[in-house]
């Protein structure tokens, strides 16, 4: 985005601040229009009874205001970076949980069987004797 447009939108939220509401008509200029609809796609305001009348929509708004639009959006993507690695990492982990479970089974399996041999290893030891030919 342009830094005009940034400006724009950092002086429409001064003004909402100022005002309570801002109005848009037909004289505003165009980088005051997408400043509006970067706004609205953003949900940090709303359409008031009238179409062209706006309102807060979002406590974001104050943290505009308070920071200017570059830091909010710059904590914006931030955090959604953040929230990508924790996806990322908790897929890992998952499927690291999901390794160690089969490998928890396959070791019980193991310590079973050979549990049985040994404790069966004179009947076992019996039977082969009575299968090998004399």
């Amino acid at each position: 985005m342009s830094d005009e447009l940034l400006n724009q939108i950092d002086e429409i939220v001064t003004d909402l601040f100022k005002n309570t509401f801002i109005v848009t008509n037909d004289c505003c200029s165009d980088l005051y229009d997408q400043a509006i609809s970067f706004l609205k796609s953003y949900r940090l305001i709303k359409t008031e009874r009238h179409a062209n009348r706006y309102i807060a929509n979002s406590p974001d708004i104050y943290d505009i205001h308070k920071n200017g639009i570059r830091e909010y959006l710059n904590e914006n993507n931030r955090i959604k970076n953040l929230e990508l690695k924790i996806k990322k990492l908790t897929a890992i982990n998952v499927d690291l949980q999901n390794k160690q479970m089969k490998r928890f089974v396959l070791y019980a399996i193991i310590s079973f069987v050979f549990g049985a041999i040994v404790t069966n290893l004179k009947d076992i030891l019996f039977l082969l004797k009575l299968m090998t030919p004399q």
